[in-house]
């Protein structure tokens, strides 16, 4: 057989087998390069072809890896096409609506996927970031003789760090598996549009996102700990000292910052705790 007739005899399997024009065309296109790469090789045509394999095993091999939505296209290339295109408007309403319905679902559960990633990540940096906050409360109290006061921020702020640090194996964990998800909805609603093969490679890519559980260097999370519990150590004993009444130690004054008169770790008679930030 030579590579036209090959060609004619694929072209005309693949109709058979319902594969949309272009989708036949692209494929015809392709193993006729193949052909033309072993003849350039030193192979003759008849060798090359017969390298490919059976016409029958290359149509099923460009079938499997059709998306589910071009196959039903291909459908309407045989038989009585007008009929099959009256059907397909008439029940567009149906099918149309349900398609769009489940897009938007899966759009909105990945919205809220990303949400919680935005406020998990958002909360584990505030975390962190409370350590410097609390060192920079202990300064400024024992610059304004409000060295409880500084204490208590110190501890709770250090403890929050600590925390952080020791929660950074769940964050990650917690990352991954929301990152799963939003690419496995992502193939979900994509799928019927989507090559088989390009399938698999995004299962693949799912799968690493989620891998499993991050490795952290066991040194990182003992100092996460260490801060921990000397965090938790000093502002037990700053809040056993005053009764756990934290708002009768001597707070200190505010920071200006930017022209707004900023706290940190103030508490206001009534019991009203402020970490960071201004009293309006």
């Amino acid at each position: 057989m030579n590579k036209i007739d090959f060609m004619l005899q694929l072209n005309n399997a693949l109709h058979k087998a319902h594969v949309p024009q272009n989708e036949a065309r692209d494929a015809v296109q392709f193993y006729a390069e193949c052909v033309d790469e072993r003849v350039e090789d030193g192979a003759t045509e008849a060798e090359a072809i017969e390298e490919l394999g059976s016409i029958d095993s290359i149509v099923e091999s460009v079938v499997a890896d059709l998306p589910k939505a071009a196959r039903g296209i291909g459908r309407l290339d045989s038989g009585n096409k007008a009929l099959k295109v009256i059907l397909l408007v008439l029940t567009f309403p149906v099918w149309g609506s349900i398609l769009v319905s489940l897009a938007l679902v899966a759009a909105a559960l990945i919205a809220v996927l990303w949400s919680l990633l935005a406020a998990a990540a958002a909360l584990w940096i505030a975390c962190i970031t409370a350590g410097l906050a609390g060192i920079a409360a202990l300064v400024h109290g024992m610059a304004n003789s409000a060295g409880q006061a500084g204490a208590l921020g110190f501890g709770i702020g250090i403890a929050l760090s600590g925390l952080a640090v020791v929660l950074l194996p769940l964050m990650v964990c917690v990352c991954r598996w929301l990152a799963f998800a939003t690419v496995w909805l992502s193939l979900w609603v994509s799928r019927p549009f989507m090559k088989a093969s390009t399938y698999e490679k995004g299962s693949a890519f799912a799968a690493r996102v989620k891998g499993g559980w991050p490795h952290v260097p066991r040194t990182l999370l003992v100092v996460g700990l260490v801060l921990l519990l000397l965090g938790a150590v000093v502002a037990l004993a700053v809040l056993a000292s005053c009764g756990f009444e934290p708002w009768t130690l001597a707070q200190a004054p505010s920071v200006n910052l930017f022209g707004q008169d900023v706290y940190l770790f103030h508490w206001e008679p009534d019991g009203t705790a402020l970490f960071v930030g201004t009293l309006s």
